[in-house]
């Protein structure tokens, strides 16, 4: 039961959609993700296994540990309408960091490739890819999907065709579906204009064509592929782009607002107050817009969780690429390069977070 819930999060969740609340597309998917961890949680407890603290690694214990003692100091101190459940737009605060926490402590270790397991993956491509067409975003002109934002619908898709590409087809299938899936996935990118997908895209097609090349340089390999994921920062300091959505200006904003609270941040769920008073410090353009995200991961952790919660971050990311780096574990890099990658440029969704804990959940 447990591997089908997972595989439901994982494949499945970017389906949700109730209208009802302020988010029909996020609001909808947090709450049925929040709702199946607990019910993950619940099955770990009763189940003959327990919780089993002892088969985890010291240092993930540790870093799990330092989080939820940062994050209940925030709720104390930094006590605001959205540190706990986050705005009403992504939902995003304490409480979603905590079940995500617990979702890759609970994945560890539980096989996801059932019998039909590629063929799900290749449904759900398919089924995007349909979405992607039928839905437009309301005064954007561009494709969303079921996710309800493109660059958010382009860093979903990305998590899906390494696993069609690396999964258990038949010999003589396998090349075809890989091929179809990346093909797909092409698809969805393109139309949906989103030029922080097609940045992780080539990012993650580098790494396979260096391995190609220097099949034995896993490590360096993956090395050259973070730099080049650093090199892509420089994109949008360059670019001029739109004059209230610079991604350079918002993380000019975001390092000043982090540099307010640098140990500990302001909370997770809090990033929106910061980074107002900072453009307003910084007399930019964004005074006056909404902005509660510093479209950046790494930025919004510096801005929320300070250097610890940033460090923290950093450090278990370290150690699941260092894990797959050990095990040779192709696929789950190429999935963990196209997520920071894409990450590096927008806000997360709850389909996003729950893949890259899924992922730091296996190699940790």
């Amino acid at each position: 039961m447990t591997s089908y819930l997972i595989l439901f999060l994982l494949f499945l969740l970017q389906f949700v959609y109730l209208p009802f609340g302020t988010s029909f597309f996020e609001g909808s998917k947090v709450y049925v993700a929040e709702l199946i961890i607990f019910l993950l949680l619940l099955f770990r407890l009763f189940s003959k296994r327990g919780m089993a603290f002892q088969t985890y690694r010291k240092s993930f214990l540790i870093c799990f540990v330092a989080l939820i003692i940062v994050t209940a100091y925030h709720l104390i101190a930094n006590s605001t309408q959205t540190v706990f459940f986050g705005n009403p737009f992504r939902l995003q605060g304490t409480l979603l960091l905590w079940f995500l926490l617990a979702f890759a402590f609970l994945s560890t270790g539980i096989n996801i490739e059932k019998k039909r397991f590629p063929f799900l993956v290749l449904s759900t491509i398919i089924l995007q890819v349909i979405c992607t067409v039928l839905f437009i975003g309301v005064g954007s002109d561009r494709p969303i999907g079921t996710i309800g934002e493109p660059n958010a619908l382009a860093a979903g898709v990305l998590f899906l065709w390494p696993f069609l590409f690396f999964t258990s087809f038949k010999s003589k299938w396998r090349f075809g579906m890989g091929a179809l899936g990346i093909l797909l996935v092409f698809i969805i990118l393109f139309i949906s204009g989103s030029r922080s997908g097609m940045i992780a895209f080539v990012v993650q097609l580098f790494f396979l064509m260096l391995l190609r090349v220097f099949p034995k340089r896993f490590a360096l390999n993956t090395i050259l592929a973070l730099v080049l994921i650093a090199a892509s920062y420089i994109i949008p300091i360059l670019s001029q782009g739109d004059l209230y959505e610079n991604r350079g200006e918002i993380w000019k904003s975001a390092i000043v607002a982090g540099s307010t609270h640098p140990i500990v941040g302001v909370g997770f769920g809090n990033a929106e107050y910061e980074l107002h008073k900072a453009n307003i410090k910084l007399h930019n353009h964004l005074p006056g817009y909404y902005v509660d995200s510093s479209h950046n991961i790494f930025l919004d952790w510096w801005v929320q969780g300070g250097l610890v919660g940033l460090g923290i971050l950093c450090f278990l990311l370290f150690q699941t690429f260092r894990s797959f780096i050990k095990e040779k574990n192709i696929r789950n890099s190429v999935l963990l390069l196209g997520l920071l990658a894409a990450l590096s440029f927008n806000p997360a969704s709850i389909v996003s977070l729950i893949a890259l804990w899924w992922l730091i959940g296996q190699g940790v």
